[in-house]
């Protein structure tokens, strides 16, 4: 895995400097974080946690992860995907919610989760944690490529919790298991899900007084989405958060992707949307994208059901007409209507390389735009399986030319460019399938 070991500390340096948090994997990351990360201050990580100020650099699939996923995505006629939760499946979820009945609640605190006294117990749940979360990878190979590597993030992250931990660096540990909330989240929005589970409610009830945002995305993580819709509205009407702020911490994409990814709820995302946008502290610039996506909503109702590649290029065309300028967020509501149709369509499968590549290729796109930081993870995988989908293609060149656009620009900083070995190693093997030289005048 290229950069998985300075993936890990950069996400735990983006809790104490938040410069890093900001600009993506630093050079040199030894020299930077060094001894700082050995000795990192509770109330600064604390105050990052909150804010969700943390770094995301790139952390790309294990090597062999990328080319099962693309034969996951070709094939002949793929049927309808099985559903998630086969009996294994769900007794391998079972027992990692069990774990994080343990360790998140005692995460919520570095004394708590540093305690002499629950140090056997925090230890034997954290393994718990890490040997279902490896189970749940290597699970049931046809199940669809956003699973695989949502499921490959939580078994990674999960052996690097328990190995800090034993090694004692509970600070480390403790921060890492936060993080897991937003692997689980990140998998189940991905997918319409009509069902409400009971199976995280034990969890999601101990820790009741957590902060409203971070308790909803709980409750996404645990698949409790109306309940989790509840809560990001319960927000939206309390006057304790202005609507500047709810917008700068990222709730409203949050719970539009819920309502409009999961759920498939265009009128709830309405009504919400509409009284958002009435309340008299909401600044102007706000009301105005909230008007836009007010009617997008309408626009785009029709596509909201579907799951084809064509529908994802039209839905697409028309959020590129509304784009003013690259980080204009006008277009929200169409990219995640267009990833929505992109990942349907993905889990079903395709007969033809070419539509494998370009919705893979255009799904990269919609998630990388979708993300402030530019540094989301499974935008870079998605971006590598378009390419090995159609190796020399077009679309293969035009995935590989913005994947090594977005991986120098993560790794650049004032001392210039420092590409660790295995990144420079796995460029030049994409740059190759790509073919990416021949394309130059």
């Amino acid at each position: 895995m290229p950069g998985a070991a300075n993936a890990h500390a950069v996400r735990l340096a983006g809790a104490v400097h938040p410069a890093i948090a900001a600009h993506g994997t630093p050079p040199a990351l030894g020299s930077l974080v060094g001894e700082e990360l050995m000795r990192i201050d509770r109330n600064t990580a604390r105050e990052s946690e909150s804010r969700g100020a943390v770094g995301n650099p790139v952390r790309r699939a294990a090597p062999g992860l990328i080319p099962l996923l693309v034969g996951a995505w070709v094939g002949c006629a793929a049927p309808e995907p099985p559903p998630a939760h086969l009996p294994d499946t769900a007794a391998r979820m079972a027992e990692i919610v069990s774990a994080l009945e343990v360790a998140l609640p005692a995460a919520q605190s570095s004394d708590a989760f540093a305690a002499r006294e629950s140090r056997a117990e925090l230890r034997a749940a954290l393994g718990t944690l890490a040997r279902n979360a490896s189970a749940l990878e290597l699970h049931r190979a046809e199940d669809s490529p956003g699973f695989r590597f949502f499921s490959h993030r939580l078994a990674d992250d999960a052996a690097e919790i328990s190995k800090r931990f034993r090694a004692g660096s509970t600070d480390e540990a403790r921060f890492l298991v936060n993080q897991l909330v937003d692997d689980c989240a990140g998998c189940h929005t991905r997918l319409p899900d009509p069902r409400e589970r009971t199976l995280g409610v034990p969890l999601t009830a101990s820790l009741e007084r957590t902060e409203p945002r971070v308790r909803a995305k709980l409750l996404v993580a645990t698949r409790q989405f109306d309940a989790a819709l509840d809560s990001y509205e319960v927000l939206f009407a309390s006057r304790e958060s202005s609507p500047s702020e709810l917008d700068f911490e990222g709730a409203l994409e949050d719970y539009l992707t819920i309502a409009l990814r999961v759920r498939g709820d265009l009128e709830r995302a309405e009504r919400t949307l509409a009284a958002l946008q009435a309340r008299t502290d909401a600044p102007p610039y706000l009301a105005q994208l909230i008007a836009t996506w007010r009617a997008a909503l309408a626009e785009l109702a029709p596509f909201a059901p579907r799951a084809t590649l064509v529908d994802a290029r039209r839905v697409l065309a028309r959020a590129a007409a509304l784009r003013r300028y690259p980080a204009d967020r006008s277009a929200l509501v169409h990219d995640l209507i267009a990833s929505g149709l992109l990942h349907r369509a993905l889990a079903r499968g395709f007969a033809s390389p070419d539509e494998a590549a370009e919705a893979s290729y255009l799904l990269g796109i919609a998630e990388l735009r979708n993300d402030p930081a530019r540094s989301l993870p499974q935008a870079e995988a998605y971006l590598e399986a378009a390419i090995r989908a159609q190796p020399g293609g077009d679309i293969a060149r035009e995935a590989y030319a913005l994947l090594e656009e977005q991986t120098l620009l993560g790794w650049m900083g004032s001392g210039g460019l420092e590409l660790p070995s295995d990144v420079t190693e796995w460029l030049a093997e994409l740059r190759a399938l790509a073919r990416a030289d021949t394309a130059r005048p």
